[in-house]
């Protein structure tokens, strides 16, 4: 079985001083914007068999996910469970632990005579544990329970360059790349989502107005429109998508509740959304969202076990998605078809019985990586089905 070499580099997460406002956050107040329900919308039209990548082409064709290789991020120090989790373009992973350590686990690529994965770390000191995690490049964003968000490089090198209220954690972040500008969101009333630019432009704008009584996840379009993922007040799962140009206008937005889930606390808030060109596909707590940019919803899936979908990540093209899910007190990683949102397989049992944190893909290596909160990373390729 071929396996994957990975390269493990700690970052040194030292505790930094900084100087920054100790006033509480001010209330976000929800302005008073009534946004109708969608329309389901014709699927997008997708890309050519020869334009899919390989894992799409895989999965398209009848092909199952397999294990490639695996490796544990408490292998030689106990950092605790696994707290966030990213992958970068350039086949570099981020794990963040309990403990406040990040580490760099750099993908070597695919070795057919490899029988071990090769590991060495660098120092490990720990900071506040992270939230979450989003690269720019190689460069890795952790937003993290102290009300932060810093940018570290593989080297361990880093810089403090966002955080509003001190204590209060940021819940979310995400970069938007080619306009050198960052978001994150509190875990407060309205989510006090922040733009900032990281770049030479250091444009601050924020805290922005919502529809979004919870902030949950934050992703942005090639193009730079935020799309915000939460609940509304009255406990409906929400999305917004905000103009690029002007991040303060909503120029899209979903908001739904479904039979049965509209008393009490919400159960329909996003867990996670994630976006590609022409695609959003969103994780609430009782199902798997498919949506076009226009917040079309395009298909969902039949209900998922309560509580249980955590995270959701797209293929390249946007033409499936996996979904961590639990079936009979067992992980799984399902793969659905998001133009009709049939589930087409499963995966059950990867790392016991622990819990999945992040699923997340290496277009470049055609990999998908699942971070279990134990501390295992698993990478999974498609196996082409066999021929009768």
């Amino acid at each position: 079985m071929n396996r994957i070499n990975f390269l493990a580099v700690c970052a040194a997460l030292a505790g930094c001083a900084v100087a920054h406002s100790s006033e509480p956050a001010a209330e976000i107040g929800l302005p008073e914007v009534q946004f109708a329900l969608p329309n389901p919308a014709v699927v997008s039209r997708p890309p050519p068999a020869e334009a899919r990548a390989q894992l799409e082409t895989c999965l398209a064709a009848g092909g199952g996910l397999i294990e490639v290789d695996r490796v544990n991020n408490n292998d030689t120090t106990a950092h605790g469970s696994v707290t966030a989790f990213a992958s970068s373009p350039g086949g570099i992973l981020g794990v963040a632990s309990a403990d406040g350590v990040v580490k760099f686990w750099t993908l070597e690529g695919m070795v057919s005579s490899a029988s071990h994965s090769l590991f060495s770390y660098g120092p490990e000191l720990p900071a506040a544990p992270g939230t979450d995690l989003a690269f720019d490049g190689d460069e890795l964003f952790l937003a993290d329970v102290g009300g932060l968000v810093t940018k570290w490089y593989v080297d361990g090198r880093s810089r403090i360059v966002g955080g509003t209220s001190p204590g209060i954690a940021i819940v979310a972040v995400a970069v938007d790349h080619p306009r050198g500008r960052i978001a994150h969101a509190e875990d407060v009333v309205g989510g006090r989502i922040m733009l900032r630019g990281v770049g030479e432009d250091t444009t601050v704008l924020g805290p922005l107005e919502t529809q979004a009584y919870e902030v949950s996840d934050l992703a942005f379009f090639d193009d730079g429109r935020l799309v915000i993922g939460g609940k509304n007040v009255a406990g409906a799962a929400l999305l917004e998508v905000r103009d690029s140009a002007d991040p303060a206008r909503v120029v899209a937005a979903y908001a739904h509740a479904w039979a049965g889930f509209t008393e009490g606390p919400a159960v329909t808030l996003v867990s996670e959304l994630a976006v590609r060109p022409g695609h959003v596909a969103v994780a609430t707590n009782a199902y798997a969202v498919f949506l076009d940019e226009a917040m079309n919803v395009t298909a969902t899936s039949e209900r998922l076990p309560l509580l249980s979908s955590r995270s959701i990540e797209l293929t390249e093209h946007g033409l499936f998605a996996f979904v961590a899910n639990v079936v009979d007190e067992h992980v799984e990683i399902s793969v659905f078809d998001t133009a009709n949102a049939h589930q087409l397989q499963s995966v059950r049992a990867l790392a016991g019985d622990s819990s999945i944190v992040s699923l997340r893909t290496d277009d470049a290596n055609d990999l998908l990586f699942a971070a279990y909160e134990n501390g295992v990373i698993v990478a999974l390729s498609c196996a082409a089905a066999p021929q009768l």
